[in-house]
């Protein structure tokens, strides 16, 4: 993979311009701007790959996801095996834009919005485990998705440049990205917003903001759709607030070049920009959403064990819960930012069979392999991953049922 291409290093582009993002939501007062935020690179990554259309949308749950990341309190059924939050309010709780990757890596996915059950503005009434996690009910996957990091006050200025091209780059392949960032109005962004002379919002959060929500409580989170190298700007910074006027002012502020941002605030402050230099707490945007094509997860909620046999090297083997069963696809979760793998297959007792090798990737996040030709009938299956460098968490599995009369060997070699 390259992060330049021609469209890269274009001035200006926005996903907006060509229909690749769908129109703002509003999350009102629910809390919920990192599930929106989420949501929408899920959404997006659909638009580009062509499972939805701008004119036909499918809108993915907040409210699913808002239950699905939350392990205490709001499910009947007790604790979620799949998530690691302990917030214990719905609807009005808010959270890391992180938050929901957690249960991705998990192999759990989003559900489609339906206007009923998982109406994201739904009441706060519990549900249970079964109800908010139901694979048979899920029509796409995210089987993919790539972790940017953060912009620090300490980050250099090469390593900010190299993470611009890479933002771009996953913006004109993928579509759009969740970003942690602070909210886009005076009251969360104190000195670290201001509004220029044509009403452009710009986020440029540089240490303290001292807004007056706190800055412990100004968070927010957004998706970045495109970018405009010349948008410049020359602002004062005070204690609390910005201002045009920088006539004696001891702290201007000036540069050029930032994010465009969409809001989930309705058609409040809906496209705010975010100045390439600001800080920022995450960035996260989905690769690959497909069509389910399998009825069987095997995750960390089957019978299973992990293990390290060797250095890079690393297996989980599976009880089979059924009859014969055809692999359709293996994910993996590495923090790694870059590395290359090999993922290999075996059936009960028997050897390792290549599934693929090679698979390089610039960046932490999810991955994974689709899997062609390979049946499983012993008891269990074994997965193995075999990385160049990092370490490799959450290895699942997708299969589908499958007959004696359609069984292909394990031994076939998937190119």
């Amino acid at each position: 993979e390259t992060i330049y291409s021609a469209a890269a290093t274009d001035s200006y582009y926005s996903l907006k311009d060509y229909n690749l993002t769908l129109p703002t939501r509003n999350q009102s007062t629910s809390g919920l701007c990192w599930a929106f935020a989420t949501l929408a690179s899920v959404e997006g990554s659909m638009l580009k790959s062509g499972l939805h259309t701008y004119s036909n949308p499918i809108r993915m749950s907040p409210r699913q996801m808002d239950y699905a990341t939350t392990i205490a309190s709001n499910i009947t059924e007790g604790v979620n095996p799949y998530a690691n939050s302990y917030r214990t309010h719905l609807y009005t709780s808010g959270a890391y834009t992180s938050t929901p990757y957690t249960v991705l890596d998990a192999g759990v996915s989003p559900v489609v919005e339906d206007g009923t059950l998982w109406s994201w503005n739904s009441s706060t009434v519990k549900r249970s485990l079964s109800e908010t996690i139901n694979t048979d009910n899920v029509d796409y996957y995210v089987t993919g998705y790539a972790r940017y990091g953060s912009v620090t006050a300490s980050s250099s200025r090469t390593g900010t440049d190299s993470w611009v091209k890479k933002i771009k780059q996953h913006i004109l392949d993928y579509g759009e990205i969740a970003v942690g960032t602070i909210g886009p109005n005076s009251t969360y962004g104190g000195a670290c917003v201001y509004t220029d002379s044509s009403g452009n919002v710009l986020i440029n959060k540089m240490g303290t903001c001292n807004s007056s929500a706190g800055d412990a409580n100004s968070g927010h989170s957004m998706v970045i759709i495109g970018w405009n190298d010349n948008y410049s700007y020359t602002y004062c910074r005070g204690t609390s607030s910005t201002s045009s006027n920088t006539s004696g002012c001891s702290d201007i502020v000036t540069g050029k070049g930032a994010w465009i941002l969409k809001n989930s605030w309705g058609n409040s402050t809906a496209y705010p920009y975010l100045a390439y230099t600001s800080q920022i707490d995450y960035t996260y945007g989905i690769t690959s959403v497909e069509s389910k094509n399998w009825n069987i997860n095997y995750d960390k909620t089957k019978v299973r064990s992990f293990s390290q046999p060797a250095s890079k090297t690393y297996e989980v083997t599976y009880k089979k819960d059924s009859s014969t069963q055809t692999l359709k696809k293996i994910t993996w979760k590495t923090d790694y930012a870059s590395d290359t793998f090999a993922v290999y297959v075996k059936d009960g007792n028997g050897s390792y069979k290549t599934i693929k090798t090679g698979i390089t990737r610039n960046s932490a996040g999810l991955y994974s392999v689709s899997v062609s030709g390979v049946n499983i009938s012993s008891n269990n299956f074994t997965i193995k991953v075999v990385t160049n460098g990092g370490s490799v968490e959450d290895i699942n599995a997708f299969a589908s049922y499958t007959t004696a009369s359609s069984s292909i060997a394990l031994n076939t070699v998937v190119p």
